[in-house]
């Protein structure tokens, strides 16, 4: 009895009693549906949280797999090469642009993104190429002759002026075996980097931006238009020391040497070559979507 009394002269459920009917049923509203704001905040909270997890992981996954293409790209040159080098090796006639040129005409074609291939003696001098008439060509001066000069059994070079056209270009090669296990010439395909952007990034997600960045640190491309001052020399910026020693880094909200704004994303080896590529999206687009997607 006393306890029901103590309850019946309660002080706030007699205010409460003696509130309008409107207050009381305003108040209970409100405490019905404070709950629901708070699971429905919470709610939004866990979704944007997904959806930027999602986002990221996308970004982290396009980059991988970018990655992955080039270097299958490099390892297919790998296998062109080494055939090219065992049957000139084994031929019998001499190496020459009568003998030779149209069977390297026929590996160019196996890869639309080389721009020649062509042969070189020993002492770097142009003996038969897939296309072109300028045999005898001195190349002694050209790092990936001096490489295969001093014993390198295979090189990638970085980005190189071209020697035609002043357009970056990379070069790979490897030396020619005769049968007595002689060094009888040097045979090296080339390409422009930016065939490779048209090859590989033409499926890139949109408002994004793909670098791609040789063993010496130079950036060979970029898709989206580079920040202002920004240079193409990156072997300074952390981000880019890491992938190029063979370590992946993934980041958020960073500024790049090679973006206008705050970044996410990843940028990776790319095994075979010592290259990197990158892949980078709007840190500032990713969370105003993301704002715009509570008011909606």
């Amino acid at each position: 009895m006393a306890c029901w009394q103590a309850r019946a002269h309660d002080p706030c459920r007699v205010r409460f009693s003696r509130l309008p009917l409107s207050s009381r049923l305003a108040l209970l509203a409100i405490a019905t549906l404070c709950p629901i704001a708070v699971l429905l905040v919470f709610s939004y909270l866990q979704d944007r949280d997904e959806r930027r997890d999602d986002e990221v992981t996308d970004a982290h996954n396009y980059a991988r797999g970018l990655a992955a293409r080039i270097d299958l790209f490099a390892q297919d040159l790998h296998s062109l090469t080494l055939a090219a080098s065992l049957a000139l090796g084994s031929q019998a006639n001499p190496i020459n642009q009568a003998n030779n040129q149209r069977y390297l005409q026929s590996l160019q074609t196996q890869n639309e993104a080389l721009r020649a291939i062509f042969v070189t003696d020993t002492a770097g001098r142009v003996m038969a190429q897939s296309s072109g008439d300028d045999t005898g060509r001195d190349l002694s001066s050209r790092p990936y002759i001096q490489a295969l000069q001093q014993g390198a059994p295979t090189v990638w070079t970085g980005g190189l002026e071209g020697i035609e056209t002043g357009q970056v270009t990379v070069a790979f090669g490897r030396p020619v075996i005769a049968a007595d296990g002689s060094t009888r010439a040097f045979v090296v395909v080339a390409f422009y980097p930016i065939n490779l952007r048209d090859r590989f990034v033409g499926d890139a997600p949109a408002g994004g931006n793909v670098v791609l960045i040789d063993q010496g640190g130079k950036l060979l491309f970029a898709t989206a238009p580079p920040a202002e001052g920004s240079g193409g020399d990156l072997r300074g910026s952390p981000l880019v020391t890491g992938p190029l020693a063979g370590q992946g880094v993934d980041f958020e909200s960073e500024r790049t040497a090679f973006d206008a704004d705050e970044r996410f994303g990843t940028i990776v080896p790319i095994p075979t070559m010592k290259w990197a590529v990158g892949y980078t999206r709007s840190q500032e687009a990713l969370d105003s979507s993301l704002t715009r997607a509570l008011g909606a």
